[in-house]
């Protein structure tokens, strides 16, 4: 990408693992208050240089202003942001994060993550394009806040370009992309390190060891029953893939039955014949608005199976977060640390906000399947139906010459017929499935609860006794 740059940048990364994630918090200005070790790390700023400045110490030339328009504004707005950001560390290299943001009490908490998925080409293809374009406004004589909105729209189309409603469908779908790509590549390399397998800092002493150590095993228990319920999700989403594929079978058996009992009307030529012919045309009609039905409803399931998603990929992220700096808090210095103690509390609150939001979320996730088996079921009654009014056709046609147009028709619906009541049978066992993995979801969901209590009773007892300490 050409493009002026005001800040030293240089073609490398600043490496961190796949296996670490890190996170800051900001006031509602955005001045930095607190990062933990990796963020220091990886940044390459020491610490006492990056608390107390603004955020966009680390911003990267390369990244979109119209971008940062649109996170700012989604966080302020919905409380909630995920993003792509491309930032630069103090020597002038580079690193890529997934950044999912939240409102705290009095500014904001964004946790980061290594991008796996290809999905990041598409980003970085979107973001350089964008960037072209604010580029040439700029140059046009286009202010800052001009830039920012060019950007944002330029932004926006392009989002809608990969096939995206808006900003908001893409950002669920990208954490949890990115969350699902990060537990397979982690599943495929080496064990992550254990818990307790921190080393203090030079100077550190060790403080609350065994309230540490509960809180990790607590902690960890959250994250198991998250990952548990992450498989379960990637099941329900697989069912809900075969569903949609079955649905669009059953759309297509429907239009050609509808064919025939157009053409049956044509043909017919006697009383009962008409009565044939009408009867057909009326079971095909119900039989369409059941799998218009059922298609409305899968489109319903899709939509909440993303806001699922994302809400589960959140609840995992924050937890694992947790769990990543209360290995980092296995022991501290001094009065300095005060802070940090209480972001043991924070991320621990963030966790069981994400959690709960998730538990509302999982309420529905039972009802969706019991809707669609219901109408499965009525799906399948139309398909009978339609089954008997095809064998009094065939029997209607018997007497009739072979080239008598309405003769062959009945003959031609049956395989019609019979693979939609096969499908239903597909989509009974779908259901199923994915009801089978909603009812691990719920179990964990039960176990989750539990946990969340035990860890915040756990993180507030720690830090009042750190604080008294």
């Amino acid at each position: 990408m050409h493009q002026p740059r005001s800040q030293h940048c240089i073609d490398q990364e600043s490496p961190f693992g796949v296996d670490e994630l890190f996170f800051s918090t900001t006031d509602r200005r955005g001045v930095v208050r607190f990062g933990n070790e990796v963020f220091v790390r990886v940044s390459k700023f020491k610490e006492d240089e990056l608390i107390g400045k603004a955020h966009s110490i680390i911003r990267h030339p390369d990244m979109p202003r119209g971008v940062f328009r649109l996170f700012w504004q989604l966080l302020e707005n919905d409380g909630t942001v995920a993003a792509y950001v491309k930032n630069r560390a103090k020597d002038g290299s580079y690193y890529w994060v997934m950044a999912f943001a939240t409102m705290i009490n009095d500014g904001h908490l964004s946790v980061r993550l290594k991008p796996t998925s290809q999905l990041l080409e598409t980003v970085i293809g979107v973001y350089d394009r964008v960037r072209q374009i604010e580029i040439e406004a700029a140059e046009g004589g286009a202010s800052k806040d001009e830039v920012s909105d060019i950007g944002l729209e330029a932004a926006s189309r392009e989002i809608q370009q990969l096939g995206f409603a808006d900003y908001p469908s893409f950002m669920r779908y990208a954490l949890s992309t990115e969350m699902a790509s990060r537990r397979k590549v982690l599943a495929e390399g080496s064990p992550a390190p254990d818990a307790m397998s921190h080393h203090p800092r030079s100077g550190d002493a060790v403080i609350g060891d065994s309230s540490v150590a509960s809180m990790l095993r607590c902690n960890q228990r959250c994250t198991r029953s998250l990952d548990r319920m992450l498989d379960s999700l990637a099941k329900i989403r697989t069912a809900t893939t075969t569903i949609q594929a079955i649905n669009q079978r059953m759309s297509q058996f429907s239009d050609k039955i509808g064919l025939v009992a157009i053409n049956a009307r044509v043909s017919a030529d006697s009383a009962p014949r008409e009565a044939i012919a009408v009867a057909l045309a009326e079971s095909e009609s119900e039989n369409r608005e059941a799998i218009a039905a059922i298609h409305q409803s899968v489109d319903q399931l899709v939509d909440s199976l993303d806001a699922l998603s994302f809400e589960l990929s959140a609840a995992a992220l924050q937890s694992e977060t947790n769990t990543t700096f209360l290995r980092e808090l296995h022991v501290h210095t001094d009065d300095a640390n005060s802070e940090a103690l209480g972001h043991v509390q924070l991320l621990t609150d963030q966790a069981g906000r994400c959690a709960d939001d998730l538990i509302r979320r999982l309420q529905d996730a039972d009802d969706w399947f019991a809707k669609l088996a219901k109408l499965t079921e009525c799906l399948q009654r139309n398909a009978k139906t339609l089954r008997f009014v095809r064998m009094a056709g065939v029997k209607e046609s018997a007497s009739l010459d072979e080239s008598h147009p309405f003769r062959g028709l009945f003959d031609v619906v049956n395989k019609h017929i019979q693979s939609t009541i096969d499908d239903c049978g597909e989509l009974r066992s779908a259901a199923r499935q994915a009801r089978s993995s909603v009812a691990i979801m719920e179990d964990c969901k039960a176990q989750l609860i539990d946990d969340m209590a035990s860890m915040n009773d756990q993180s507030a007892a720690f830090f009042q006794s750190a604080c008294l300490a």
